[in-house]
């Protein structure tokens, strides 16, 4: 929550970026949730590990990757970052 409370202010910004609420209640509780019902179908961050992941594509926000582990009885999301280039990178994609 630390990251998220630099990336994402409690009031916002000026500029009209997602706040701390917008992303707990929209990106977070969407991995959340996604995680409770997949984690053991997600990619695994490398073979044979136990960290799992997701990415989210979305207009309000940037690109954002999470990353959970299982621990004990639940499973527990540990970081989170933000691709800013996402779209450039799919941008370069060659067409269908």
């Amino acid at each position: 929550m630390d990251e998220a409370r630099k990336h994402y202010p409690s009031g916002g910004s000026a500029d009209g970026s997602p706040s701390l609420w917008h992303f707990v209640n929209g990106p977070l509780a969407a991995a959340r949730e996604y995680f409770s019902r997949e984690f053991d179908n997600a990619l695994a961050e490398s073979v044979g590990s136990p960290i799992r992941y997701w990415v989210t594509v979305s207009t309000f926000f940037p690109v954002l990757g999470f990353f959970a582990a299982r621990v004990d009885d639940h499973i527990e999301i540990l970081s989170y970052m933000v691709d800013e280039t996402y779209w450039d990178l799919v941008g370069d994609d060659p067409g269908e």
